[in-house]
């Protein structure tokens, strides 16, 4: 599933690894698919506070620049739960990227219309 509305969200884009989305004020950031809590910090600058989920043995997904982050390392998830919140302001920039054998993929090709 979608973590967030899909109607805020921009076009994959190559450079960027993923996909940004504009909420509108602190909005539930939800996970994608079963698996695995692997990294929860902000070690990445630009990702901010960002939260990863290993999917098996093929897949992570990434969730970045979180306001407030809900879960923790080690944790299992599952479809639908909320990792986090996103960022409130003006203009907050959410971002999401799907990876398959550690390389970036275009999340509308695997997530549902």
């Amino acid at each position: 599933m979608w973590p967030l509305d899909k109607s805020l969200a921009g076009p994959y884009q190559v450079r960027n690894r993923g996909i940004d989305f504009s909420p509108h004020g602190p909005t539930p950031v939800f996970c994608a698919a079963d698996g695995t809590v692997t990294y929860v910090g902000n070690s990445i600058k630009s990702y901010g506070e960002m939260v990863i989920v290993k999917h098996g043995t093929d897949y992570l997904s990434v969730y970045a620049n979180n306001g407030k982050v809900l879960v923790h390392e080690g944790q299992q998830v599952q479809r639908g739960e909320r990792l986090a919140t996103t960022l409130a302001g003006v203009n907050p920039h959410w971002h999401f990227e799907i990876r398959y054998h550690g390389k970036p993929v275009d999340p509308d090709k695997i997530l549902p219309h």
